[in-house]
């Protein structure tokens, strides 16, 4: 009898840890949510990231892409600019005075509109030539080829070569070495296989209108951003209707902003939960290591940060302010101001962003 009721009593007092420090996270997120909620139609950043400046007159605002060397490439209409890690800015491949589409060595080769940028596992830099239909692969070292995509604008999954795009806009790699782009002529999201298959992922066909449901059934209408997390679940920023979108498990979800059909109409700048948040033209998004999703929201000029919960999709104001009175201002978030922030990238704790003229960066940690 001792012996059982002393096991009744370890057992006793094991649960009644256990619920103690279930009710301390839950108050602990409880308490966040709140912090949250208390934030919403209010903007500006956190004090405890710091912005600077790290090329100042870089030009039009536009994508980015971050390698293994901390090195970042960033498109230039027809050309791409690789920036050191201390801010050295040089040419790295294409033309900024000819596009065109020819393959080759560094300056020799063409472009037409390079819009989204990714490095791949390969170390190899892949780029959504827009204007050409096609997605060019570029090595290390400059060597420009065609990677998939045979020119014409067209809707035709199939192999690399002989598949069609229409305007191919953003790329992004999963974890598996799989391409996903985003089709914008044809509003489907299209993968890229390790073997070379070209199929579709998501999307209908039908733009202009946005739709939740089965991935053969949604629909998007200006996807401007797109990253893949570690278990392969697809994160999309759509400009238009200002709204985070996620594919999981064949479905599309919007998990963030308005869920409404309409395209426009919807802009905002408010913190807060899921649908009750706001951005305000967004144009793209990067992971962070823990899931996070970071967002460059260009018509607020503010940097965002967006995370799971217990009580749904955060949406947190981390850097910048709605109005601000001056652009280009560093230091601690809550006064460090952009200007029309675009592309974004996460390299080791740290995010930089594109904006008009700038390239900058955000310390995490």
């Amino acid at each position: 009898m001792r012996k059982i009721n002393y096991t009744t009593r370890v057992i006793f007092i094991y649960i009644i840890t256990l619920l103690s420090l279930q009710s301390c996270k839950k108050d602990k997120q409880d308490s966040e949510i709140s912090e949250i909620e208390s934030l919403m139609h209010r903007g500006g950043g956190l004090p405890n990231v710091k912005v600077s400046t790290l090329v100042a007159n870089s030009g039009r605002a536009n994508y980015l892409a971050a390698s293994e060397t901390g090195d970042l490439y960033f498109a230039q209409g027809s050309q791409i600019l690789k920036i050191s890690p201390k801010g050295q800015v040089t040419d790295f491949a294409g033309n900024a005075d000819e596009s065109g589409f020819r393959n080759g060595q560094g300056s020799a080769a063409l472009f037409s509109e390079i819009k989204g940028i990714t490095v791949g596992p390969d170390n190899n830099i892949y780029v959504a030539d827009s204007y050409n239909n096609v997605i060019r692969k570029i090595t290390p070292t400059g060597s420009v080829t065609t990677f998939a995509g045979s020119g014409s604008p067209g809707y035709t999954d199939g192999t690399r070569t002989n598949c069609r795009f229409d305007i191919p806009w953003e790329v992004a790699f999963d974890k598996q070495g799989n391409l996903y782009v985003y089709d914008q002529g044809n509003y489907r999201i299209r993968k890229i296989s390790k073997q070379g298959v070209v199929s579709t992922v998501a999307g209908s066909g039908q733009g202009n209108w946005i739709k939740d449901g089965p991935v053969d059934q949604a629909t998007f209408d200006g996807v401007s951003g797109m990253a893949v997390n570690d278990k392969g679940v697809i994160f999309v920023v759509e400009h238009l209707p200002s709204n985070i979108r996620m594919i999981k498990d064949g479905v599309v979800k919007t998990i963030a902003g308005p869920i409404d059909g309409s395209a426009t109409g919807w802009n905002g700048r408010w913190d807060g939960i899921g649908e009750n948040a706001r951005f305000s033209l967004p144009q793209d998004l990067t992971i962070a290591p823990d899931g996070s999703l970071y967002i460059a929201d260009a018509e607020t000029h503010m940097i965002r940060k967006v995370y799971q919960s217990s009580k749904g999709w955060v949406v947190r104001t981390v850097a910048g302010d709605p109005l601000p009175e001056e652009a280009y201002v560093d230091g601690p978030g809550h006064k460090a101001r952009f200007y029309y922030p675009f592309g974004i990238t996460w390299y080791k704790g740290n995010l930089f962003i594109s904006e008009q003229g700038h390239i900058r960066k955000i310390a995490l940690k």
